[in-house]
């Protein structure tokens, strides 16, 4: 450089801190841009991922969560087939032959002419 006359050398040195500069512009500009975008995607990559394997959780247990609501569907409507429904007397007299005990008191209870006391049980608040 010490061969070169003054303006060529300070032309060469303005080229140089120029590129520099530029080199610097472009790593901010671009360069950091899409690293800051890259990290972002990372991070919707994973939240995704976690949501996607909740979601393979959920979808592997529902079938056992099938199962336990059929399960409580079946225990619900076997109660509620021995719930008294309409006119609690009619009821107390046509009840299945497994419960011939309720049955058979309240024969009992008509017989000796109870009917009130029966639907004041059955028909609590």
């Amino acid at each position: 450089m010490k061969n070169l006359p003054k303006e060529k050398r300070d032309r060469l040195l303005l080229i140089s801190v120029g590129t520099v500069v530029a080199v610097v512009v472009l790593w901010y500009l671009v360069i950091q841009t899409q690293n800051k975008a890259i990290a972002r995607l990372k991070t919707q990559s994973l939240d995704h991922k976690t949501k996607v394997e909740n979601a393979q959780r959920l979808l592997s247990s529902t079938a056992e969560l099938q199962k336990q609501l059929d399960g409580s569907a079946q225990e619900l409507k076997t109660i509620e087939d021995a719930m008294a429904s309409g006119d609690m007397y009619s009821w107390i007299i046509l009840t299945p032959p497994g419960m011939s005990n309720v049955r058979d008191a309240s024969s009992n209870m008509a017989i000796l002419g109870i009917e009130r006391g029966i639907e004041m049980i059955f028909c609590r608040p």
